[in-house]
């Protein structure tokens, strides 16, 4: 399996459904076994559960998404509507994953929309690390840092 393939996901969850672990697991839109998870199950005779769905938006591994908030009715078109993700990112900074809070755009896909809390692939080299994103308003929001220890303003001027 490896350490890359494992996406950290974003997607509806339902009560009384299965989501994939410890026999499952998600890369690119792709539901995949956990082959020695499989084979270990069925030495003990345990049933593996069908696959899970796909889950809307799988991040890099390691990106370690901590907080999220739903965007409605805020005044800046490139926000409203939009689900913003905190990123807290990776406990091995050489990956440079995570590090910044980003945009759910569509399917596996997003963006930046505040960056800069790694630049570089060492620890001197981490700014800060992002772990909750709150709407304040229909103008700002709150980003929280536990590096920091710190909360962010973020308004459009």
């Amino acid at each position: 399996m490896g350490p890359e393939k494992v996406e950290d996901l974003f997607g509806t969850i339902e009560n009384g459904k299965f989501y994939g672990w410890p026999f499952y697991m998600q890369y690119r839109q792709q539901i995949l076994p956990d082959v020695a998870m499989m084979d270990s199950a069925k030495a003990q005779h345990i049933k593996v559960p069908g696959k899970p769905p796909v889950a809307y938006c799988g991040f890099l591994s390691h990106s370690a998404p901590l907080g999220l908030e739903y965007f409605q009715n805020f005044n800046d078109p490139l926000l409203n509507n939009s689900f913003l993700v905190a990123l807290h990112g990776s406990t091995s900074v050489w990956r440079k994953r995570g590090n910044a809070v980003v945009k759910i755009t569509g399917k596996n896909k997003y963006e930046d929309i505040v960056s800069g809390f790694l630049e570089g692939k060492e620890d001197k080299d981490r700014k800060g690390r992002p772990c909750d994103v709150m709407m304040n308003d229909a103008s700002s929001f709150f980003v929280t840092d536990d590096k920091n220890g710190v909360l962010y303003y973020i308004y459009k001027q």
